[in-house]
């Protein structure tokens, strides 16, 4: 992890009493982070949200307003809660429904005196859809599994596709009903194939299919940069140890590594895809030929983001500084091996590698030995661990109510 110095003012430096307010667009863990990181420093945050659930962002110290969604069109309430509450508010998105808002809206935001954080709106709704996700990968000459855009059973006929293979919605964000907390849904055959293409497609949507990519969880590791100008502010690599589900979940233990080869390949693929601002690229090392392929892209924070922060790189910080006009921010340097560690959802992953008999009991325990910042734990700020724990049990009876039912479809 290196970071590139740009002359100027420390971050604490830059703060002044007419520091604007910020408010968040949605998200769970991303949003707790990006309020502490603000109202730290004095900011007065105010947060949106995208869905009926309730997040731990609500009860937030740092948080001076949170607004639950009252059900309708997301992205209509937002815009009529945003013109009524009009005050040279830096909007920033902890989600991807907060990335497109903002990417469609921009000039309206604008208009009424908002600090959207600054984007290429074009490449951040490409890279919200996974099938032009993998054609800019190819433009770039940046490897990507095969992958193929289906809108229903029909079109399997025209495509060759090699098991096992994993079926995604093209926007996960819209995923449809009772898909939204899968990532992917894993087919090792022709009939499993179809039943998930159907599932999916019932809705309308259209999914993406792609051949999986052979590897260990611990083979996943991403890449974090801003570019000005086709210049990059600073890198950050990191590595994925575990996740959860197990090999097709969300990240349970991260570590801060450098890894050069991710460096590389994702600030070629952004340089060529027009990259203005905050990017994320997420790879996996293929077992087969040990060379790095793309999985996802993210243009706005990441649920690593604590990780990140604590080790000396506020990514919120810096989108908040660089929406305000401020064009001398500088990074200081960037710590090594800091790792970030979600006990709920790495005990549950520990369960599933057990079971695959991918890690022993021991091997898990020495892991987690050792200092790990946690995703919502704060001694701080402890309203969003304690709401999170509370409402665990009802969020995964939900849960597996909805896994159940899909599996009737699948």
């Amino acid at each position: 992890m290196t970071s590139s110095r740009v002359p100027g003012c420390q971050a604490n430096d830059l703060m002044t009493a007419a520091d604007p307010p910020a408010v968040l667009l949605g998200g769970a863990v991303n949003a707790v982070s990006a309020a502490r990181s603000l109202g730290s420093r004095g900011i007065r945050v105010r947060s949106l949200a995208e869905s009926q659930a309730l997040q731990p962002v609500r009860w937030s110290r740092f948080i001076s307003e949170h607004v639950m969604f009252p059900g309708g069109n997301l992205h209509t309430w937002w815009r009529d809660w945003l013109e009524r509450r009009s005050d040279g508010s830096v909007v920033l998105p902890t989600s991807d429904h907060g990335l497109e808002f903002i990417a469609r809206n921009r000039s309206f935001l604008e208009s009424l005196g908002y600090r959207p954080v600054e984007a290429n709106d074009d490449l951040v709704l490409a890279l919200l859809d996974k099938g032009q996700t993998y054609r800019v990968a190819m433009d770039a000459g940046v490897e990507a599994p095969k992958a193929v855009r289906i809108q229903g059973v029909q079109d399997l006929t025209s495509h060759k596709i090699g098991y096992p293979c994993a079926i995604k919605p093209v926007e996960a964000h819209r995923a449809p009903p009772g898909f939204r907390d899968r990532k992917v849904v894993v087919a090792h055959d022709q009939p499993a194939l179809e039943a998930a293409v159907r599932a999916m497609c019932g809705s309308g949507a259209s999914v993406v299919v792609t051949e999986v990519v052979p590897g260990a969880d611990d083979a996943f590791c991403s890449y974090y940069t801003y570019l000005v100008g086709g210049d990059p502010l600073f890198h950050y690599t990191k590595r994925k140890l575990r996740q959860h589900p197990i090999h097709f979940g969300d990240g349970s233990y991260h570590v801060g590594e450098d890894i050069s080869e991710a460096r590389e390949i994702g600030l070629r693929l952004f340089r060529a895809a027009g990259l203005v601002g905050l990017g994320n690229v997420e790879f996996k090392r293929d077992a087969r030929d040990g060379r790095l392929k793309l999985i996802e892209c993210n243009l706005r924070l990441t649920a690593a983001d604590p990780m990140i922060r604590a080790g000396g790189l506020d990514l919120t910080q810096l989108l908040y500084d660089r929406a305000c006009g401020r064009q001398d921010f500088q990074l200081g340097p960037l710590r090594q091996g800091v790792r970030q560690w979600d006990p709920s959802r790495d005990v549950r992953a520990f369960v599933q590698y057990r079971r695959a008999g991918e890690i022993t009991t021991t091997a898990w325990v020495w892991s987690i030995l050792g200092r790990a910042c946690l995703p919502l734990f704060s001694l701080s700020d402890p309203g969003p661990s304690m709401a999170n724990a509370f409402a665990a049990p009802q969020r995964l009876f939900r849960l597996n109510r909805r896994r159940r039912a899909n599996a009737g479809k699948l």
